[in-house]
């Protein structure tokens, strides 16, 4: 399956990144990843999508025909491209790889308003781009995926705690008052 839903209390997407980097260093792939975060108004669809375009459009070598004739098109009029310009892009960037990757995590954070969209979008990436998606047990999500492979993990009582721990010692400010 090239779509994965992992639907989580609490994951370590840092290691599935730090693992496609480390291949990334060593194949010619691509990987491009975000974090949705709750109520931020500027996530909308066509951001996040750019967003992850400009992260494969970086790791190709050159500036490729399509990206240049989009720049022309928008760069100085009122108007940015569409989502579906976007995806359209990134599809064209996908043939300058060996693979693709995107890795979307807590999903369930981007402003519902949005999310459908969204959804049908990175949809249509597939099979291009293998897709990785973490997000917490949400039908309005998991119905959209239904043919991909889905992991519950739940957090321990234990990950929990290390992680704090680890979070409090990070942050001056925290630790200072535990």
């Amino acid at each position: 399956m090239p779509v994965l839903v992992l639907t989580v209390a609490v994951i370590q997407r840092s290691i599935v990144v730090e693992y496609l980097e480390h291949l990334r260093a060593t194949e010619h792939i691509a990987v491009a990843y975000t974090y949705c975060v709750y109520n931020q108004e500027h996530q909308i669809a066509a951001n996040f999508l750019a967003s992850l375009l400009a992260q494969v459009s970086r790791q190709s070598a050159g500036v490729h025909t399509e990206l240049r004739e989009c720049w022309k098109i928008y760069h100085s009029g009122p108007t940015k491209p569409s989502s579906t310009e976007y995806v359209r892009l990134l599809k064209a960037m996908r043939g300058h790889f060996l693979k693709s990757f995107i890795l979307v995590d807590a999903l369930d954070e981007f402003p519902e308003t949005q999310r459908q969209s969204l959804l049908r979008e990175l949809k249509t990436l597939v099979p291009e781009y293998r897709i990785l998606i973490t997000s917490r047990n949400i039908p309005s999500i998991n119905n959209h995926f239904e043919d991909a492979a889905c992991m519950q993990i739940r957090a321990r009582d234990e990950d929990v705690r290390t992680a704090l721990a680890a979070r409090i010692g990070d942050e001056e400010f925290m630790s200072c008052a535990v």
